[in-house]
């Protein structure tokens, strides 16, 4: 088997295409056939320095430039090393005939995987393109905290995120944007696009923002050029005045029969409200929320928030709380923190259980829960005057609103918290027994779950006081 490389060509040119040509004689048991097939490569030689019995350059001549010199010498090596693959293929496939057209899909091969090496190694320089195989991803990238694969709740969240920034670049007729062109511009008109557009909440504004910087930060983990200007992206947030049930409350969800209610009951309640709270946002219920409820759930929203109530856990915990009758602990793995805690398990957890016959599994997606524990609460009759400040499109709101529109799953962990931390005497739990119960692992992150408003504090500080002065006037006595 012979391969050289030759070109056929004599017009006067400065380049030329190199051809391959191939020889080689196949046998088998009863015959044999000389075969030649030739093939054009996309290489092209310098004809004034190719000679065609070496099949590669002559760059000896003293009036070669330099230039030429070294583009000859790499065109050369391209070639050897075309011809070495050509025989390997062939010491791999000799076996037989060789087929017509043999050569030609061997060259192919040999350059279309040096074609998808090079796209491969090339990193996106656009933000839109490498979001794009970013989310495509998403389900393998690890969280840095918990090494643990990222959930399916922070994959939509960046699904989100793509989308309005698809929208923002859109309003501003771009698909894409350079990396290079990320700048406090660019932030800035992103934060006023949520704003305007949406009308968002300060902390949603915020939350976008975060998962933009996250999805930056990977780009640049990945080898993109990304300017540094966007580590100064303030992820905006704000405390809000959030609320908590108390015991009295939860008692009142516990025992609310809510079977008694039709959809229009809870339509005619809504409007009821809305008339004294201006402020209150009750178009998604109108809209579609009451018409895709089913009443039959509502009870197992009812009884889920009683159960995060009594537990301090997590929405996403829910499924574990799995207790048996007569069992007064059960453990596990918090799945954001991946903390291991021995969940005791309050009297109004087994009171819950038991109305399944401890056959009770929890499933439904957290955004829905959040919808309908407020109709759940609103049927309980859970509607004391809440204030609420927050900061909405990016201007300072002062709220007015019924307590249920405030609840959320979050509200069960801080109501055990809250209540818990505000009882007395001999009731009362030290705060390290509240957080091993919650999970929290520093006093100051649990601090921030006491929701007790001024007025509990100050009914607190009475009865101590009442108590101190009643001690003292018997002690006068004698």
């Amino acid at each position: 088997m012979k391969i050289k490389a030759i070109i056929r060509s004599k017009k006067k040119v400065e380049r030329v295409s190199i051809s391959l040509v191939f020889t080689a004689t196949c046998k088998t048991s009863t015959t044999s056939k000389r075969i030649t097939q030739y093939v054009v490569i996309p290489e092209q030689a310098y004809v004034d320095y190719w000679d065609n019995n070496k099949g590669c350059h002559n760059t000896s001549k003293k009036m070669c430039p330099p230039k030429i010199s070294i583009d000859a010498t790499s065109i050369d090596s391209r070639i050897m090393d075309i011809i070495s693959y050509v025989k390997t293929c062939y010491e791999q496939a000799h076996k037989g005939w060789i087929k017509d057209g043999w050569l030609k899909k061997t060259i192919e091969q040999y350059y279309k995987p040096q074609k998808e090496k090079q796209v491969k190694d090339e990193k996106p320089t656009h933000l839109m393109e490498y979001c794009n195989k970013f989310l495509g991803k998403a389900n393998l990238r690890k969280d840095r905290k918990t090494n643990e694969y990222i959930d399916e709740s922070s994959i939509v969240k960046y699904k989100r995120c793509l989308e309005l920034l698809k929208e923002y670049l859109k309003s501003k007729r771009m698909k894409d944007i350079p990396f290079m062109d990320i700048d406090m511009a660019f932030y800035n008109g992103f934060v006023d696009f949520m704003y305007g557009r949406y009308n968002f909440a300060l902390n949603t504004a915020g939350r976008h923002i975060k998962e933009l910087k996250a999805m930056l930060s990977a780009a640049e983990e990945d080898g993109c050029i990304v300017p540094q200007i966007y580590h100064k992206f303030k992820v905006m947030t704000e405390e809000l005045d959030t609320t908590y049930l108390t015991e009295e409350e939860q008692e009142m969800l516990y025992q609310v029969d809510l079977s008694k209610f039709s959809k229009q009951d809870i339509v005619e309640k809504l409007m009821e409200y809305k008339k004294n709270y201006g402020d209150m946002d009750i178009e998604k219920y109108l809209n579609g929320k009451i018409k895709s409820l089913k009443l039959e759930r509502l009870p197992l929203y009812r009884d889920a928030m009683i159960v995060l109530c009594r537990t301090a856990q997590r929405i996403s915990d829910l499924k574990k709380i799995k207790p048996t009758k007569g069992c007064d602990r059960i453990s596990f793995h918090q799945q954001k923190t991946r903390k291991k805690i021995m969940l005791p398990i309050h009297s109004m957890v087994h009171k819950v259980f038991q109305r399944y016959d401890y056959n009770l599994e929890f499933k439904f997606a957290a955004q829905e829960f959040n919808d309908y524990i407020k109709i759940v609460c609103m049927l309980a009759g859970i509607d004391s005057e809440f204030e609420q400040q927050i900061t909405i499109g990016g201007k300072k709101v002062l709220k007015n609103l019924p307590k249920f529109m405030l609840i959320t799953s979050h509200c069960g962990r801080r109501s055990f918290c809250t209540n818990e931390y505000l009882k007395r005497g001999n009731d009362s739990l030290p705060i390290p027994l509240i957080m091993s119960v919650s999970g929290h692992t520093t006093e100051s992150s649990f601090r921030k779950y006491i929701k007790a408003t001024n007025d509990d504090f100050a009914q607190r500080v009475v009865e101590t006081w009442e108590k101190y002065y009643n001690e003292i006037d018997s002690v006068s006595l004698f």
